[in-house]
């Protein structure tokens, strides 16, 4: 009985890992912001349990003095407990030994597989942590309808509707938001603005012409450390059917917050990412490959192992109908 390889037998594939550095400029500009929302924490185990801090506790007051003689006053709390369970995602692409030899002077079959795989598991990436920001999850009190569609351009107020969520995270939880992330569709009427174009115009920072008017110049509108701009599509038509394509992140719907700017899982922030790193998983996504005889094919592999989890809902804030 002859023996074949099988897929057991993968070979950890470091160098074509290494030819993602380029790619990962290519990803930023494309609207992978899933990463930036939730930032990544190494663990070494699949699941776990761990605590979070209330923002009760975190901001509590109590009396300082001290009388001589007499002990300090201790500041009490517990831990709200939650847990994480890493799930593991990946994919494969397949290069065919005759396509390989026919292409070979074009472009190098392993990477260019690499490429796709890694994107189709980011993508699937980006999609799981898009699917925590709707109001199922954040509930009364983190939501609202912006004043005035954004489609709207001569009298939306985006400001000021970042102004009301501020106000409500700082109400919530005592955090100051850093952050807000949009769909490209909603970044490209923000951009159309009056209210934002005039406030550039009087203020005399820049020319307001829309291709000036970038991410740093908005955050600066709405006095935040970050915009974020979500680009990446997905296809929503069924197998089969005319390729439809729709973006990720819902064009109604616009998030401000804070996001965690450190790997310290203490700061507090709306979410992390939970990366178990005891199987090889990497952010960066672990790249492998084997050889298939059967079809007489090299085969590269990319996965990871990740939990996404909204941590603190009180640093969150949805605005919604900005596409109404």
């Amino acid at each position: 009985m002859a023996l074949n390889p099988t897929a057991a037998l993968s070979t950890q594939r470091p160098d074509l890992a290494e030819s993602f550095a380029q790619f990962d400029q290519a990803l930023a500009a494309y609207g992978y912001i899933g990463a930036e929302l939730f930032p990544p924490v190494d663990v070494a185990q699949q699941a776990g349990n761990f605590g979070v801090i209330p923002i009760q506790t975190m901001i509590a007051t109590i009396d300082t003095t001290r009388a001589p003689g007499a002990g300090y006053n201790r500041g009490q709390g517990d831990l709200t407990p939650k847990t994480y369970s890493c799930l593991e995602n990946g994919a494969e692409d397949v290069i065919d030994d005759r396509e390989a030899n026919m292409y070979r002077n074009y472009f190098d079959g392993e990477q260019m597989a690499a490429i796709r795989a890694r994107d189709r598991v980011l993508r699937n990436y980006e999609i799981r942590i898009a699917a925590k920001f709707v109001t199922g999850n954040f509930g009364s009190g983190f939501n609202s309808a912006v004043a005035v569609s954004w489609k709207t351009i001569a009298s939306s107020t985006p400001a000021v509707d970042i102004v009301t969520a501020k106000k409500a995270i700082y109400a919530n939880s005592g955090l100051v938001a850093n952050a807000v992330a949009m769909s490209w569709k909603k970044w490209l009427d923000l951009q159309q603005s009056d209210d934002l174009i005039n406030r550039i115009k009087y203020a005399g920072l820049l020319d307001p012409q829309t291709k000036t008017i970038t991410t740093a110049a908005a955050a600066a509108y709405f006095d935040v450390d970050q915009v974020l701009i979500a680009g990446a599509p997905k296809i929503t038509s069924n197998e089969g059917a005319t390729v439809a394509l729709g973006s990720i992140w819902t064009d109604d719907t616009v998030f401000v917050g804070r996001i965690g700017r450190t790997n310290d899982f203490k700061e507090a922030c709306i979410g992390r990412t939970f990366n178990w790193t005891e199987d090889g998983g990497s952010m960066a996504g672990a790249v492998e490959s084997y050889r298939d005889e059967n079809v007489r094919s090299n085969v590269v592999r990319v996965r990871m192992d990740t939990d996404e989890n909204l941590i603190y809902k009180s640093a969150g804030y949805l605005l919604t109908g900005a596409d109404a």
